[in-house]
């Protein structure tokens, strides 16, 4: 579990603790694919920062937001902050 934690930190820290969809400060992390399908969801790829309202959303019934959707707003914020340091 020490590892899990410590990926979930270095996620907050590449997601400059922004949503990455709506840009708003969070911690929460997300896994794109959860935990419960194998240990593919152990690696940092697999996680995002979402606030909670976005973080709410991802898990409703009927939600549009799929882990293609998910990974596309994680590749489009890792160019984002790519190169930049945490303000």
């Amino acid at each position: 579990m020490e590892q899990l934690k410590e990926l979930k930190e270095q996620c907050r820290e590449l997601f400059h603790e922004r949503c990455v969809v709506c840009g708003r400060y969070s911690r929460i992390v997300h896994e794109i694919i959860p935990r419960s399908h194998g240990k593919v969801a152990i690696n940092l790829d697999n996680m995002v920062v979402l606030c909670n309202i976005c973080h709410d959303h991802a898990h409703s019934v009927g939600s549009e937001v799929s882990e293609e959707t998910l990974k596309l707003y994680r590749d489009g914020a890792k160019k984002r902050y790519a190169n930049k340091s945490k303000v």
